[in-house]
């Protein structure tokens, strides 16, 4: 029984952890002298090298290979977020009982999760690179030489192949396959296969050429539809596909809804010629101020 739980968790000759977290019921460290038992912490001066440590690390159902560098609060080898609905309607959670492999010379920056495999292993491969507060979900295959940013989050059964770069708050959707030498803007969402290498970004994720001219498009548009000396206050909102001319001002917290097609100053919701709005304020005072106390409390 002990043999077959060593088997579950085991670090490289050059890892670099600690403060880690196991469960003894799911976690040994294999050549190790250090082994903290469920519920506790303790410093674990098992690294080889130079290698930077970190502090409250949980691993369980995982394998890491040499020289890697695990910053604080990673977590690795929980279960993965998979889930079916029974005929009666129950959500119930399907079986996560693979592992999370990490290759040699891999960097987790601190906060990141990565689950573990349910149908296969979780997958990073060697030399990459991975920022804080990443969330890799359960049967991702990541390979040789990546590199992820901040808050990129990649759902599950992902494959993506070598020297692959994803920006800050990257979103990748499950069951998408990225070739390798691919390099993502920040903020991009993958919503499809990606067959080719070079750079893409936008919602959804396209060449990058063609989202500088997606952008540029989107430029000339407003441009066009709101003119020159233009002045909004606080807070106004205006509305999709509609054009405001030049020389106007638009008063704190007003709405546009339609074009407006004359110079001047506006107000209200929905906005019209601050004369308008001025008479349409003193009309609903005039009405306030006739009713009696009562009446108020009746309207509210």
């Amino acid at each position: 029984m002990a043999h077959a739980l060593r088997k579950l968790v085991y670090l490289g000759s050059s890892a670099s952890v600690s403060y880690v977290l196991y469960n003894k019921h799911k976690a040994s460290i294999q050549g190790l002298r250090a082994f903290s038992p469920w519920g506790t912490s303790s410093r674990c001066n098992y690294s080889v090298g130079a290698d930077q440590t970190g502090y409250n690390v949980a691993l369980s159902s995982c394998t890491i290979g040499d020289s890697c560098v695990i910053h604080n609060g990673v977590c690795i080898g929980q279960d993965g977020f998979g889930f079916f609905v029974d005929e009666n309607g129950n959500i119930l959670k399907k079986p996560q009982l693979l592992n999370a492999r990490i290759g040699n010379h891999v960097e987790i920056g601190a906060n990141t999760c990565i689950d573990r495999g349910s149908w296969r292993d979780t997958v990073v491969g060697d030399h990459s690179k991975i920022d804080n507060l990443v969330q890799i979900g359960h049967n991702v295959v990541m390979g040789r030489s990546c590199m992820l940013c901040g808050q990129v989050g990649i759902a599950g059964s992902v494959t993506i192949g070598d020297y692959v770069t994803f920006g800050g708050r990257v979103a990748v959707r499950d069951h998408v396959s990225i070739v390798s030498k691919v390099r993502l803007a920040a903020t991009s969402c993958v919503t499809k296969d990606i067959k080719e290498p070079g750079d893409y970004g936008g919602f959804p994720a396209v060449p990058v050429h063609e989202w500088r001219r997606q952008v540029a498009t989107q430029l000339r548009t407003m441009q066009k539809n709101i003119g020159d000396y233009v002045t909004f206050g606080g807070r106004v909102a205006v509305r999709d596909h509609v054009s405001i001319v030049s020389k106007v001002r638009l008063a704190a917290t007003s709405c546009v809804t339609k074009d407006i097609k004359e110079p001047g100053d506006y107000g209200s919701f929905p906005a019209v010629t601050v004369h308008e709005w001025r008479r349409q304020v003193a009309t609903q005072l005039r009405t306030m101020q006739k009713k009696s106390h009562y009446d108020l409390y009746d309207d509210l």
